[in-house]
């Protein structure tokens, strides 16, 4: 039988939205949508082994969806519409960049 999962949090700051549960967290922040897909143990485990990846879903005002990428890393992730700026805290160099399709 299913049983609807209410979040653990659900925290608000300055524009950014997070939900976690047991199966999921989600990041919004503005258009950009982040999310894990897998149990953070799931996440930990793939970190521990350098495995770690997000998605990142980008939608319209109207919350239609425009854009869905997979980044190679875990971490948080913010746009200025043309790039997407990664940080991934378990790395010497934690900073990734990713230049948006038909934003060069």
């Amino acid at each position: 039988m299913y049983q609807e999962e209410k979040p653990l949090f659900v925290l608000f700051i300055k524009g950014t939205v997070c939900i976690q549960s047991r199966y999921i967290i989600l990041h919004l922040v503005k258009n950009i949508l982040t999310y894990s897909g897998r149990t953070p143990l799931q996440v930990s485990r793939e970190n521990g082994k350098s495995d770690g990846y997000i998605f990142v879903e980008q939608y319209d005002w109207g919350g239609n969806p425009v854009a869905r990428y997979k980044l190679g890393h875990w971490g948080r992730v913010v746009s200025d519409g043309k790039r997407l700026y990664q940080v991934c805290y378990m790395y010497d160099d934690p900073l990734f960049l990713y230049t948006l399709p038909g934003k060069e």
